[in-house]
């Protein structure tokens, strides 16, 4: 059981990302959706995690974006890995699909553009550990920066989404908490919306 106001945020398999490398079986894509879309209103945001050597092919995408957004009909942010998803081609697709950008630390695809003139609904900052990857936590002035962030970044989306990844150790829950309370401390310029949390 989950609290009423809970929201999952959900990584598309990595059978259509990493190992099918976007070129899908729309029928299988749709039966994996359907399980994902049981959560009804308690899912928050779909994740298309890509993978670090696929490259971008406009015709591929494409192709891939269209039959899932013909299923799927939610909020979607993309974490591109490699840095040709950054090229105005890729850029004007993410605009075209309402597309949100994951915003990553590390950040290997850097966009110049993280949130004036996105259509999408959700901006999503996906923290992974730095230096370290995975590994290290970040310090009380790495979380100081990341609120002004998510400040700027409530000015321009609906919702907005802090995932910290920096598991081995146990720090994305240390540092997850450690943000909810320096977002609470602000209020009211970040505001924890009680009926659809974003953090």
């Amino acid at each position: 059981m989950t609290p009423p106001n809970f929201r999952f945020a959900v990584k598309l398999s990595r059978v259509f990302t990493h190992y099918e490398r976007l070129v899908v079986d729309p029928e299988i894509l749709k039966v994996n959706l359907a399980g994902i879309m049981r959560l009804g209103e308690k899912l928050g945001v779909l994740l298309i995690q890509l993978p670090p050597k696929l490259a971008f092919n406009l015709f591929q995408a494409y192709t891939f974006f269209t039959q899932l957004c013909a299923i799927y009909e939610g909020p979607i942010v993309v974490e591109p890995r490699h840095l040709s998803w950054v090229n105005p081609e890729a850029l004007a697709l993410f605009r075209a699909f309402k597309l949100g950008k994951v915003i990553a630390d590390p950040e290997p695809c850097p966009s110049g553009q993280e949130f004036q003139g996105s259509p999408a609904s959700v901006c999503y900052f996906r923290w992974h550990g730095s230096p370290v990857i995975y590994e290290s936590r970040y310090e009380q002035a790495e979380m100081h920066a990341l609120r002004r962030r998510a400040e700027e970044a409530a000015h321009f989306h609906d919702a907005v989404w802090i995932i910290f990844d920096n598991t081995t150790f146990g720090w994305a829950t240390v540092n997850a908490l450690e943000m909810k309370s320096l977002l609470i401390s602000q209020a009211p310029k970040v505001v924890l919306d009680r009926s659809a949390p974003r953090f």
